[in-house]
C-alpha cells in the first residue's frame, strides 16, 4: 500500500501512492490557465464537474483579477482548449458557455483546439 521513500523531516512516515476515492470526503477538480506572452500559470481548484461551466468561470476570474489589468487594450482571447472529452470545446455545451462567458467580459473569445 505504500512505497518507502524519503522526506526532510524530523521522522518517517508512510504515505499512500494512489488515489483511494472510497477514502476521500469530496474530490477537488483543477482547471490550469496558461499565459503564454507573461510566460506565467494560474491553477483554480475547485468542485465542480461540470467541466465547461468551470473553464468559463475560472477564465472569468482569471480574467477580472488578472488578465484585464496585463492586457488592458485586448479586443480578443485566443484560448487552445483540450478537443476531448464529455464537455469538449467542440461541443454544444460548451460553445454556449462560452458565448455568455464572452458576452459577460465584452471580448471576443476564439479557440484552437
Amino acid at each position: 500500500m505504500y512505497r518507502k521513500g524519503r522526506s526532510r523531516c524530523n521522522i518517517p512516515f508512510q504515505s499512500f501512492d494512489h488515489d483511494y476515492p472510497s477514502w476521500a470526503d469530496g474530490v477537488v477538480i483543477p482547471h490550469g490557465i496558461y499565459d503564454r506572452k507573461a510566460n506565467l500559470g494560474h491553477i483554480n481548484l475547485g468542485l465542480s464537474h461540470d467541466t465547461s461551466l468551470f473553464a468559463c468561470d475560472s477564465f472569468k476570474w482569471f480574467w477580472n483579477r488578472i488578465g484585464k489589468q496585463r492586457y488592458p487594450c485586448a479586443t480578443s482571447i485566443l484560448l487552445t482548449c483540450d478537443g476531448g472529452g464529455s464537455n469538449s470545446s467542440s461541443k454544444y455545451i460548451f460553445k454556449h458557455d462560452l458565448q455568455q462567458l464572452s458576452d459577460s467580459i465584452g471580448l471576443e473569445i476564439r479557440i484552437a483546439k
